[in-house]
């Protein structure tokens, strides 16, 4: 194949994610960008016109039918009905993911890891070798997610090729540290708290400072309007955003939420608010839609809503309220009130100490504590907070054209 030093491959695993890349992809020219979306990912990127690959588009048929055999063996364990993804693409990427996994780490450390984080030890190195071979991409764009993400951040840096991963907020990944030409965080200190977690490889990655493209998006289109956080006040529902998992900070281990945990927690939400004359709605994590969790909620006489983020509108709220998932600062950005629960132990996504938060929810007392923000007017503390000043983008089109490769 001819070398094309133009291309831009830009990879993403899932739907908060994608929608980052794809405003990043719509930063560059269209004939120069290579999308690869995995799976839940897809969604975004279904209608639009930038050249798409898939993980297996260079995999040869008989390592295809070896994967998606593979892939067989530990479906059940790792595919969720609910999500949308189709079943042969799950079995095809379960299968190359496991495969190579094994290949890279060997058999027996493979299966203590495995054993231990499952699919999040992915490392599909083989597989995204093939893709930079065909494509030989000039730069790589990525988000910090493990498994495919990290894999094609290892062969960039084997090949040189100058690469750059793009954050979310004040989070890192537990199983791995980030490696990368440059790595993007939402403000300094976003990468003052990662890095304290000993998840940045300072000796091969230089930091910068663009802020959330999605959120300097969603701000900057807003026009935002201090009305829009009053417009809720007279609503008599609360929208709970779960999420089936958070870093704990202090341990820098992820915690998988069982089933268990989540009806309690859905349980507390909904007495504490209706002892305010609140009703809660529950809107779960694509990962958490289980038969078995969603019997169990509908049990407790809790309405769900699997509506997509983007389909909400949260002034139809009193209040939105979650822990640490983005979802969060989405609907915060379209005129949602939020309340934190535990914000304690959500250092990775302070928003309390960021005052952008009307209340929090501490568990252990069942006690909603709520107050007022400082003097300054709420769009002012949100664009501070959280890096939105729109010329970050004009600044980040010229770094992803130019910048990216100086001293690549």
């Amino acid at each position: 194949m001819k070398c094309n030093r133009k291309k831009y491959l830009l990879v993403c695993y899932g739907r908060s994610h994608a929608k980052t890349i794809k405003i990043l992809a719509d930063l560059l020219p269209n004939e120069n960008v290579v999308i690869l979306p995995l799976l839940t990912a897809k969604d975004e990127f279904k209608d639009e016109q930038y050249e798409k690959i898939d993980l297996w588009s260079f995999t040869s048929a008989s390592k295809l039918e070896e994967a998606v055999n593979i892939g067989g063996e530990i479906f059940f364990d790792h595919h969720n009905p609910h999500s949308g993804i189709d079943k042969l693409e799950s079995l095809r990427y379960l299968g190359l993911s496991y495969m190579d996994s094994e290949q890279f780490y060997g058999k027996a450390k493979w299966q203590k890891k495995y054993s231990e984080i499952g699919r999040q030890a992915f490392l599909p190195i083989n597989t995204m070798e093939s893709i930079f071979r065909e494509i030989q991409p000039a730069a790589l764009i990525t988000t910090n997610s493990p498994r495919a993400e990290r894999a094609a951040q290892m062969v960039a840096s084997e090949i040189c090729t100058p690469g750059v991963i793009f954050t979310d907020l004040f989070s890192g990944v537990p199983y791995y540290k980030m490696a990368s030409t440059y790595i993007n965080f939402l403000n300094r200190e976003a990468f003052k708290c990662i890095n304290r977690l000993k998840l940045v490889d300072q000796k091969h990655s230089r930091p910068t400072f663009f802020g959330n493209p999605l959120f300097i998006r969603i701000f900057d289109a807003l026009n935002f309007d201090n009305e829009l956080c009053r417009s809720s006040l007279h609503r008599r529902k609360v929208l709970h955003i779960d999420s089936h998992s958070y870093l704990d900070c202090i341990s820098r281990k992820s915690i998988f939420r069982s089933t268990e945990e989540t009806v309690s927690e859905v349980n507390l939400l909904r007495e504490a608010f209706e002892k305010l004359g609140l009703e809660l709605v529950w809107r779960p994590h694509p990962a958490q839609a289980t038969d078995e969790l969603i019997e169990r909620i509908e049990r407790v006489d809790v309405s769900i809503d699997f509506s997509q983020i983007e389909d909400l509108d949260p002034r139809s709220y009193r209040f939105v309220v979650g822990r640490n998932s983005t979802a969060l600062i989405e609907l915060l950005l379209r005129g949602a009130s939020l309340i934190q629960i535990d914000p304690h132990t959500h250092s990775d996504m302070p928003l309390v100490k960021m005052g952008v938060a009307s209340g929090k929810l501490i568990t252990s007392t069942k006690k909603i504590e709520m107050f007022e923000i400082e003097e300054t007017s709420f769009d002012e503390r949100v664009a501070d907070a959280l890096n939105l000043h729109p010329e970050n983008l004009i600044k980040l089109q010229h770094f992803l054209r130019k910048g990216l490769f100086v001293e690549a």
